[in-house]
């Protein structure tokens, strides 16, 4: 981390290696759009190395780094519409019938997603998507232990509704 910090160029490239997965599948969660995802994910590691003298090395980099790509996809967002996307490419299965209903369940837990306030999205992508844990969450986000658990538990009770909803009017049905 020591040689991250000095701005050695080859210990950076290690800590993008590390962590581009990961990025990546954060930004993934804000866009639809791979292509969009990935330059979001890679604008996401300039604005770290571009931030590295400001890094407190009394935190954990990796909530660090989160937190910066976690602003810059709803900065990413805030600055654009989003149009809507298809839904994304079946992978190839045995059963044609299955694959459809993977892919419109896909798309209503999406379309649910969308539709949640971005504080309740924000905890949600993290922890289900990153699989990160409540107390990592909250160091992520900056936001208390607690508000966590009520964000989460708010997030599950409005996806709830909103795919019962989605399923009245049958979205996303073709």
């Amino acid at each position: 981390m020591a040689a991250v910090l000095a701005g050695h160029q080859q210990a950076f490239a290690g800590l993008v290696r590390l962590y581009q997965g990961r990025i990546y599948a954060m930004a993934r969660g804000y866009f639809r759009n791979p292509e969009e995802a990935s330059d979001v994910a890679q604008e996401v590691f300039l604005a770290v190395f571009a931030s590295l003298p400001r890094f407190d090395r009394s935190r954990p980099f990796r909530h660090w780094l989160l937190r910066i790509a976690t602003n810059h996809c709803i900065q990413h967002l805030r600055r654009k519409t989003r149009p809507p996307l298809p839904p994304d490419p079946p992978a190839p299965l045995p059963d044609p019938l299955e694959v459809q209903v993977q892919n419109e369940e896909r798309e209503r837990v999406r379309q649910a997603m969308d539709r949640l306030d971005e504080d309740l999205r924000d905890v949600v992508i993290h922890y289900y998507l990153l699989d990160q844990s409540c107390p990592d969450i909250a160091e992520t986000l900056g936001i208390t232990l607690s508000l966590v658990k009520v964000r989460l538990l708010r997030a599950r009770r409005a996806m709830v509704v909103i795919l019962k909803e989605l399923e009245a009017i049958g979205s996303p049905r073709r």
